[in-house]
């Protein structure tokens, strides 16, 4: 079974999948995605807490790049197929 990016579970890292513009979410990633963000805002509190200032700032640029996915998902969730356009003899 293919997950949210179109890979097999385990490939690939988290917040390279995450950051990547080329890999779009699937319909079915809503849960997996609240899951990371959970995840994500953990490991910034615990950054923090250690004073691991580029950490903080690397994460946070991760769950920007999150949000946005989670965006084109609502998008995506929310409108209606395209039509596709019909062919031509010419």
């Amino acid at each position: 079974m293919l997950d949210w990016l179109g890979q097999q579970p385990g490939e690939g890292h988290e917040p390279d999948r995450i950051r990547c513009d080329f890999l779009q979410v699937q319909p079915a990633a809503g849960d997996q995605l609240r899951t990371i963000k959970s995840n994500l805002n953990e490991r910034i509190k615990q950054a923090k807490k250690q004073a691991w200032l580029g950490d903080v700032v690397q994460l946070r640029v991760t769950l920007n790049r999150l949000h946005d996915k989670q965006n084109r998902l609502h998008d995506l969730l929310d409108s209606p197929p395209s039509p596709q356009p019909a062919l031509t003899r010419q």
